[in-house]
């Protein structure tokens, strides 16, 4: 009877060292699972930003293209409007994140939307828009597109995303001749 119960102890010692060794192995399981398909989770989930960016931009650029074809000019540049030094940038409604040169934040705002997607009372009698069917608000990364619009009177033009660092890297006045995207920017060269 003695035996008995030693025996009885020994096996129940067992069934809970199996238990622990297969919760090990099952967590350890998991864990490796897990390591292989973050990476490639966050590597789909960069390409389809990158892939949202291009196709926003693309859309920013064709409806600016086909304002500046109805209009005559790229928005808020009429031949009429004074040249008086001051930057200019159409953005959408989210914040303008940070720049390389403080053109970006600094510039006179006008809204991209109430050129592209609305004909309001100032609106040019040539407008024939919506030049833009979809909804566009800010990047995948939350901050605004920006387009150095005041640059269309003889410099390079872009429609741009700061981009994941969050910051515009490229310059706001540059030559058509020599332009060029900074950083991480994604960017619609539009002149």
């Amino acid at each position: 009877m003695i035996m008995k119960c030693f025996r009885h102890k020994q096996n129940k010692s067992r069934r809970h060292l199996l238990t622990l060794i297969e919760a090990m192995l099952s967590l350890s399981a998991a864990t490796l699972v897990t390591a292989a398909v973050i990476p490639a989770a966050t590597s789909m989930l960069n390409a389809a930003k990158e892939a949202r960016v291009q196709m926003e931009l693309n859309a920013i650029s064709a409806g600016l293209a086909e304002y500046a074809r109805d209009v005559g000019y790229f928005p808020g540049v009429s031949p009429t409007t004074a040249q008086d030094g001051n930057h200019l940038v159409l953005a959408t409604d989210a914040p303008i994140p940070q720049g390389e040169t403080p053109q970006w934040t600094e510039a006179h705002r006008l809204s991209l939307r109430q050129y592209l997607c609305f004909q309001g009372a100032d609106a040019e009698p040539s407008w024939s828009g919506p030049y833009l069917n979809t909804s566009i608000n800010d990047d995948p990364w939350g901050n605004a597109y920006v387009i150095n619009i005041s640059a269309a009177r003889g410099g390079a033009v872009f429609a741009l995303s700061a981009g994941r660092n969050g910051q515009i890297d490229t310059p706001f006045e540059q030559l058509v001749s020599n332009a060029a995207v900074g950083g991480d920017d994604y960017a619609v060269r539009l002149q």
